[in-house]
């Protein structure tokens, strides 16, 4: 099983040099900095003072995804990838501001779900129509968060960060907290959660990373819950 990780965390991280993806080493650069964090509360705890192997790998994650944000390109270009294009931070924010100017109503609860592309089409900036993206509808902003703003409006915006908050706050209620360590499976279900969290606000949402969040939110509370029923069943009796 170990050498089987190895040889998929090597894969990854190959796939990332060859084909440069900012948002990917943007996630990079994200869970290592939770997973240093991990890792150096564990050896806290147990006393160690030196480095161990596994804040050197975290550490080196950190390093590497700063040098390839900082490179903004592939190692070798040995493929020619096609660009994706979608609307900028700024250009979706104006297609939520023109929907909030309708009322009250759609400031707090927006246009509604899967409504993004008409609204793209009413409040889009003018000078849009001077390039080539002129005819192109757009059914997403530049990321899952910021569509929210436009479909859901503020409510639905700040219920998303509630769930996450939520979600964030109980799988680090007890273990980051209490003197059980953490196990392995808990922390990669932690790093995928944030992953996928960090990920809702740089690209647009997708079936898979939809699916991803809500399953690692699930096996999140499921194994960080275990032990405060085991807590709770064992104060009953």
């Amino acid at each position: 099983m170990r050498i089987g990780l190895a040889a998929s965390v090597a894969i990854f991280l190959a796939n990332l040099l060859l084909v440069y993806f900012w948002t990917a080493w943007t996630l990079v650069l994200g869970t290592g900095v939770i997973l240093f964090g991990l890792v150096f509360q564990r050896n806290w705890r147990e006393g160690k003072g030196k480095f161990s192997g596994a804040q050197w790998l975290s550490l080196g994650l950190l390093v590497l995804a700063i040098v390839m944000l900082i490179f903004r390109g592939p190692v070798l270009e040995l493929v020619a990838l096609p660009a994706e294009v979608a609307p900028s931070f700024i250009a979706t924010g104006k297609v939520a501001a023109g929907v909030y100017s309708e009322g009250l109503g759609s400031m707090f609860l927006g246009s509604g779900p899967g409504t993004f592309g008409l609204d793209w089409l009413r409040y889009k900036d003018v000078s849009v129509n001077q390039t080539i993206f002129w005819n192109v509808r757009f059914n997403q902003g530049s990321s899952f968060f910021s569509t929210l703003l436009a479909t859901t409006g503020f409510l639905g915006a700040l219920s998303f960060l509630a769930f996450l908050g939520a979600a964030l706050l109980l799988f680090l209620k007890r273990r980051l907290s209490a003197e059980e360590k953490m196990g392995a499976i808990q922390e990669g279900v932690l790093l995928g959660f944030v992953a996928l969290a960090i990920l809702s606000f740089l690209y647009p949402a997708n079936v898979t990373s939809l699916l991803a969040l809500f399953l690692f939110t699930g096996l999140g509370l499921t194994l960080f819950g275990r032990k405060e029923e085991q807590d709770s069943a064992a104060g009953v009796r």
